[in-house]
C-alpha cells in the first residue's frame, strides 16, 4: 500500500489513539455536520428525488473534504454569488446509484465541477462545512449577494414540503426557510433566524417584488407570502440592513406582481400517490372492494345452486298427473317395468317417432315430446315412486266418488290402519308429496328472488359509487379551474386598468 507523506503521518497518528476517542471525534463531527441541511417530503413521482439519494449524495461528497480542526463554520468571507443557477434537486447526470467506486468518483467530480462553475468556489476551500452550505445552497437556488440572501425558486416548482436549515448568513446568524403544500394545494413559506450567540444580526424579510413593507425575522417561524411576477424574480429576499430592502425596491423591475396560484391537482397527485389521478379516502375503496367481494359471492352462489340443482319449480310428473295420458301407457310398458324394459322401450319409440325420421309429421312430433317427458320421469327412481304415489291416490278418488251414499251421507268406508300407515295409504303419498314439492319449490322461488334482489342492490350501489367518484373528480377539477381564473382575475385587476382587463376578458370591439 502506498501513503503520500502528508496522508501518511495523518494515518500513523490516527491508528496510534484509542478506538473511543476517535468514535466520539468523529461522531460529533459528523453531528456539527448535518447542522446544516435539508428535509423533503417523499415523492413516489417517476425519478422523483428523495432523502436517501440526497443524504447518500452528501455523505459520499463530504468525505472527499478536509474538517477544520476546531469544528468551526465560521468563514473568512461571505459567499457571494453562491449559488448562480437553478435548483440542482432535478433529475440529472449529478444524482445516480452509488454503487461502485468508480460511481461515487464521477459524481463527487461533477458535483465539485458545478459548484466551482457557479460561484461556490470559495465554500469549497472552506473544507467540509463549507461544502454543506454550498449543497445547501444548490438545492434551492438560493444565491448570496454582497448584501442579501435571495431564494430564486419559482413558485410553480414548490409542489413538496422543504426545510433548509441553518443556512449561513453572517457570524453566528443562520436562516431557515420552510416550504409547505396545503390542503389547497398552494405553497406556504415560512422564515426564521438561528442565532448562535448574542452577537448574532438581526435580519429582515421581503417577498417577490419587495413592495410591502419588510418582515423582521425572529427565532419562531414567519409567514412571508409566496407571489409570482412577470418577469420571474426570486420569491424572497434576506438581509440584515432594513434600508436594503428599500433599495430593492428600485431595483426590481417587475411589470406583474400577484399571489401564487394553487398547484393543479394531478401535480400533487404524482407525488403523494405516483400517478396523476390522484387518491381517494380508505373508506370509499373499503366499501367499493366489500361491494365487489359480496356481489361475487352472490354471483357464484347463485351459478352454485343453478349447476348442482335439477329440480324445476313445478315438476314435470304433476303436469302429467293432470293430463289423460298415463306414463306407463306412453312408453307402451306395465307399472311393474323394470328400468332395462322402460329405457329399451324408449330407445325403440324414439326411433320410430323421433322428428329427424318423420319430418313434417307434427303428431310424431307431439308424440316424442311425451315419450321423452315420460322417460325423464319414469327412469329415475324418486321421480318414479312420487308419481306412482299420486296415480295410486288419482285412482283411489276416482273409485270413491263413484260410490253410492245416502242422503245424510255416511260413508260405507271403513278406516282402518292402512289409511293411516304412511307406507300404505294413497292420500297420504298424494298430500306429503304434493305438499312437499311445493312448497320445496316455493322456497327455492323465493331464495333465488332474495338472491336476484340482493345481486342487483349490489351492483347499483357499486355503480352509484363509480358515478359518485367521477363527479367528485369533475367537481375538483371544475374548482381548480374556478381558482385559477379567480386568482388570475385578480391579478390582472390589479397590474391593468379597467378597459385593458375589459379588452382581455371579451376581445377587442373591431
Amino acid at each position: 500500500m502506498i501513503f503520500f507523506p502528508k496522508f501518511s503521518k495523518a494515518f500513523y497518528t490516527v491508528t496510534a489513539l484509542d478506538d473511543y476517542p476517535i468514535i466520539e471525534e468523529h461522531t460529533q463531527a459528523w453531528n456539527q455536520l448535518w447542522n446544516s441541511g435539508l428535509s423533503i417530503s417523499y415523492s413516489k413521482a417517476p425519478n422523483g428525488l428523495n432523502g436517501d439519494m440526497i443524504n447518500g449524495t452528501m455523505y459520499y461528497i463530504l468525505c472527499h473534504y478536509e474538517l477544520q480542526s476546531d469544528n468551526s463554520i465560521e468563514f473568512s468571507n461571505r459567499p457571494s454569488h453562491c449559488y448562480s443557477s437553478h435548483s440542482t434537486l432535478l433529475p440529472s447526470k449529478l444524482w445516480a446509484k452509488l454503487n461502485s467506486v468508480s460511481t461515487i468518483l464521477s459524481i463527487n467530480s461533477l458535483w465539485s465541477y458545478t459548484l466551482v462553475e457557479h460561484g461556490c468556489g470559495n465554500l469549497l476551500l472552506e473544507g467540509a462545512t463549507g461544502v454543506v452550505q454550498a449543497l445547501l445552497l444548490s438545492f434551492g437556488a438560493l444565491k448570496h449577494t454582497a448584501h442579501h440572501l435571495e431564494f430564486d425558486q419559482q413558485p410553480q416548482d414548490l409542489h413538496r414540503d422543504f426545510f433548509f436549515r441553518n443556512i449561513y448568513f453572517t457570524k453566528s446568524t443562520y436562516v431557515n426557510i420552510r416550504i409547505m403544500v396545503n390542503d389547497e394545494n398552494r405553497a406556504i413559506m415560512y422564515a426564521s433566524v438561528n442565532r448562535t450567540s448574542p452577537a448574532g444580526k438581526e435580519l429582515f424579510a421581503c417577498d417577490a417584488g419587495c413592495l410591502d413593507p419588510p418582515i423582521e425575522l425572529s427565532s419562531s417561524s414567519t409567514l412571508i407570502p409566496v407571489k409570482r411576477t412577470v418577469p420571474a424574480t426570486p420569491i424572497l429576499y434576506v438581509t440584515d440592513q432594513r434600508e436594503h430592502i428599500e433599495r430593492l425596491k428600485m431595483s426590481i423591475h417587475v411589470r406583474e406582481v400577484a399571489n401564487a396560484p394553487a398547484h393543479e391537482h394531478h401535480i400533487i397527485a404524482l407525488h403523494k400517490h405516483g400517478h396523476r389521478l390522484g387518491g381517494l379516502p380508505p373508506a370509499f375503496w373499503f366499501s367499493l372492494g366489500v361491494l365487489l367481494i359480496l356481489f361475487h359471492l352472490f354471483l357464484i352462489k347463485l351459478i352454485y345452486n343453478e349447476y348442482k340443482s335439477d329440480r324445476k319449480p313445478y315438476p314435470n310428473w304433476r303436469y302429467t298427473f293432470y293430463s289423460n295420458e298415463n306414463l306407463y301407457d306412453i312408453l307402451g310398458v306395465s307399472r311393474h317395468a323394470s328400468l332395462k324394459q322402460i329405457k329399451r322401450a324408449f330407445v325403440d319409440l324414439s326411433k320410430k317417432y323421433h322428428p329427424d325420421v318423420n319430418k313434417g309429421d307434427r303428431t310424431c312430433s307431439s308424440r316424442y315430446v311425451k315419450i321423452v317427458e315420460a322417460y325423464s320421469i319414469l327412469s329415475k327412481p324418486e321421480s318414479r315412486r312420487k308419481y306412482d304415489a299420486e296415480l295410486h291416490a288419482q285412482n283411489y278418488s276416482h273409485e270413491n266418488r263413484e260410490r253410492p251414499s245416502n242422503k245424510n251421507y255416511q260413508s260405507s268406508y271403513s278406516y282402518g290402519w292402512n289409511y293411516w300407515n304412511p307406507n300404505e295409504s294413497p292420500f297420504y303419498y298424494y298430500y306429503y308429496y304434493t305438499r312437499q314439492s311445493t312448497s320445496q319449490a316455493k322456497a327455492d322461488d323465493d331464495a333465488a328472488d332474495v338472491n336476484v334482489q340482493i345481486i342487483r342492490v349490489v351492483f347499483f350501489a357499486t355503480l352509484a359509487g363509480t358515478v359518485l367518484h367521477i363527479q367528485r373528480l369533475r367537481h375538483i377539477r371544475n374548482m381548480e379551474v374556478v381558482d385559477q381564473f379567480n386568482v388570475d382575475s385578480e391579478f390582472y385587476r390589479r397590474t391593468l386598468t379597467p378597459e385593458q382587463n375589459m379588452k382581455r376578458l371579451f376581445g377587442s370591439e373591431e
